[in-house]
């Protein structure tokens, strides 16, 4: 009998494919719950978020300062999402670079030498930056303002050394010689030979720096590093913030007289009382001594109280072991609008203080004041804290209110 007239009699030569159908069959139904699932996904409010909401969700999610990593997170939810974090400029202007001593040591580690071998593409990260670099700034537009952040961590350090322990990143730092036009902030913990790349530039649109820079250890903050040296002749017209930590300042290189925020950590006394003068337009002046600094230069005979005029003062803040230091500052100076005063005071130690205050909110008539003290680095009970603002606020007759503050 002839298979042609009875096409059934094949069914059981194909006995064999039934798995294979029944598996075809599965992977139908997945794909179309797949399908189902996506279609659903579609319609879900998150994902259907104008992207400016969006935009907004992410940036209040990505961590201050931002990394690589973060945005990179957000860019893989979803096509949208994606296309938003891929597509703002906004996200890419802030670049953050962490320095770890471990990743940037001029000789390889055991680990280095052993991932090499196992791996023919590895790339020490130290030769990553540029090019890493360079699509960031490229997914930042051609125009935004951009912020640079440059922290060479002091955690991966375990002793002291007599020469700085980070390789010079020349190539990177070169590059973003080439961008100087663009940059709207700068916050550098660099070592002091890493601004040779930075001297005589022109920044036309930055407006807040921060340096903290050192030598050799960067846990050990001296004081004695001359910045302007480094930074000397920058042309920064709108220049309105710094903020400096151990390093001596001279009336060069900062344009003084345009800042309106001003904040000095661990300086000496010296340089403060030259640059205070010029400080014209500032509305906040932070300034924190080198302990033991003052006490050496308050011997000197020739040292008069430094007559400062700063008509737009508001918040003063001053901190050193010595009383005297305030003392001197208050006692030639002329804030009118001045509205708070922070300092650390010691109970043994008031000397004449408290009179300076008095004749300072004499001197410029001022209707209220606010007295900030930090606690912490205090030797003073609140209780004593309170009554001398009492005794002020009785001998002037102006209200003094007690803050208790910190003093960053």
């Amino acid at each position: 009998m002839s298979s042609q007239n009875y096409p059934y009699t094949s069914i059981p030569n194909h006995q064999h494919s039934l798995p294979g159908l029944q598996n075809q069959g599965d992977g139908y139904h997945r794909r179309h719950d797949q399908n189902e699932m996506g279609l659903r996904n579609d319609w879900a409010p998150i994902f259907t978020c104008p992207p400016e909401i969006l935009l907004q969700i992410i940036q209040y999610a990505i961590p201050v300062p931002p990394s690589l990593a973060s945005i990179l997170r957000f860019g893989a939810v979803c096509r949208q999402w994606r296309t938003v974090a891929w597509s703002s400029t906004e996200l890419w202007s802030r670049i953050c670079l962490n320095f770890q001593y471990s990743e940037y040591q001029p000789n390889s580690t055991p680990e280095d030498v052993h991932r090499m071998r196992q791996d023919l593409y590895y790339t020490p990260r130290r030769d990553m930056d540029v090019p890493l670099m360079q699509q960031w700034i490229a997914r930042a537009g051609p125009t935004r303002p951009l912020s640079l952040r440059i922290n060479c961590s002091v955690f991966s350090l375990q002793s002291r050394f007599h020469k700085c322990p980070f390789t010079e990143p020349s190539r990177l730092l070169t590059m973003f010689n080439y961008i100087v036009n663009r940059w709207d902030r700068l916050d550098l913990c660099i070592p002091l030979s890493w601004f040779t790349y930075f001297r005589g530039l022109s920044f036309p649109q930055l407006s807040s720096i921060k340096l903290q820079t050192f030598d050799t250890d960067p846990r050990v903050l001296r004081s004695d590093i001359a910045i302007g040296d480094f930074v000397i002749d920058w042309a920064t017209p709108f220049l309105r913030s710094v903020e400096l930590h151990g390093v001596e300042v001279s009336p060069r290189p900062f344009p003084w007289a345009q800042l309106s925020h001003i904040a000095l950590y661990d300086t000496r006394p010296e340089g403060f009382l030259e640059v205070l003068p010029l400080c014209r337009s500032a509305v906040e002046i932070k300034v924190t001594i080198l302990w033991g600094t003052y006490q050496l230069l308050r011997i000197n005979p020739l040292l008069r109280p430094t007559q400062s005029d700063l008509p737009q003062l508001e918040h003063l803040l001053m901190f050193a072991e010595d009383p005297e230091f305030q003392v001197h500052i208050l006692s030639g100076l002329f804030a009118p609008q001045a509205q708070r005063i922070t300092t650390n005071l010691f109970w043994d130690r008031l000397g004449n203080l408290p009179t300076s205050i008095t004749s300072f909110v004499k001197r410029c008539k001022l209707r209220k004041l606010a007295l900030g003290v930090n606690f912490d680095e205090s030797q003073i009970p609140l209780k004593h804290a309170e009554e001398l603002c009492v005794e002020i606020s009785r001998q002037t007759g102006v209200p003094i209110a007690l803050k208790e503050t910190s003093l960053r």
